[in-house]
């Protein structure tokens, strides 16, 4: 079973991460559950930022998975790929 991964080039990751950075400044709150995390924007956020870095996410990194509550503007982020057992998933939930 092979691990998934991020697609992304080193170039792209940066210019990536800058494009979260930004929208970062808009997220009123969040929270983080079990195989999921909630965040949520606040109001006049900067949709098409949004929608840019989420369809970039899909591209590169399929395993994830996006949901969109435009009426609470909430986005709830999930893995669509279970983890494999193991001590490098326990870290991660450990985070």
């Amino acid at each position: 079973m092979s691990i998934p991964s991020c697609a992304l080039t080193d170039k792209d990751l940066q210019t990536q991460r800058e494009r979260l950075d930004r929208l970062g400044a808009s997220v009123a709150g969040f929270e983080r559950g079990e195989d999921r995390i909630a965040i949520e924007f606040e109001a006049g956020f900067d949709r098409r930022l949004l929608d840019q870095i989420v369809a970039i996410e899909r591209e590169c990194c399929p395993f994830f998975r996006f949901e969109l509550e435009p009426s609470t503007r909430q986005l709830t982020v999930s893995v669509a790929v279970a983890a494999p057992p193991g001590p490098r998933r326990a870290r991660l939930r450990a985070r």
